[in-house]
């Protein structure tokens, strides 16, 4: 294991050791530092090793995530179910602006979500949900009187914003998405893996065991 290596880790950990404690140890939902969620998460089961919510919010997000997409594919977004589970990531509190109502998405992220290759792709609609389509049950206002949706031609879905505009982040509803370049903002919503500090001091001291 390479010294680069652990830089890496701690780079794609995204945990903010300049920040102040305060912010880290303050979840939205919770009002309280992050922890292991018991019993555990079924939807966002990704933070089942630290979470900023506990199982009923895991519950709500899967019920809009069920009331969105058919079940045969409820596991087919990997990044779109990432960002619905924004509210148990530990670390979401950094991503967003309280008094703004902003939260900071990566444009790597968003783009991967999108299936975009360019920003300027993120300004047009993307047919990766098609194959699926939308129930239109919680979108009356822009189904067209049918009862499904196909993402890419509906108008009010006609790009990322437009998108995150009509379908929200549970928990964050009132919150506006604001696509960002990596370190334009310090830290932004990039992705769901989280490393957190009891495991990455576990490794830092494995590797120090195997270089002294």
């Amino acid at each position: 294991m390479s010294l680069n290596f652990i830089f890496h880790l701690i780079f794609i950990s995204k945990i903010p050791f300049s920040l102040s404690a305060s912010k880290s140890d303050h979840c939205t939902l919770t009002g309280e530092s992050s922890k292991d969620p018991f019993p555990s998460l079924v939807k966002c089961y990704k933070y089942n090793n630290e979470a900023c919510c506990v199982s009923v919010h895991d519950d709500y997000i899967n019920g809009y995530i069920s009331s969105i997409l058919t079940d045969a594919c409820l596991r087919k977004y990997n990044e779109f179910e990432d960002l619905m589970c924004f509210a148990c990531h530990p670390l979401e509190n950094y991503y967003i602006n309280e008094t703004s109502k902003e939260i900071y998405i990566c444009k790597d992220f968003a783009k991967r979500l999108w299936n975009a290759t360019k920003d300027e792709e993120l300004n047009s609609s993307t047919t990766v949900f098609d194959n699926c389509g939308f129930k239109s049950d919680s979108f009356e206002d822009i189904s067209d009187n049918k009862n499904y949706i196909i993402p890419s031609k509906n108008k009010n879905l006609s790009s990322f914003n437009d998108f995150f505009k009509i379908i929200k982040i549970p928990f964050f509803e009132d919150y506006e998405l604001k696509l960002v370049d990596e370190g334009e903002k310090t830290y932004c919503y990039n992705k769901s893996v989280f490393i957190n500090q009891n495991i990455l001091n576990k490794i830092l001291v494995l590797f120090l065991c195997f270089i002294l």
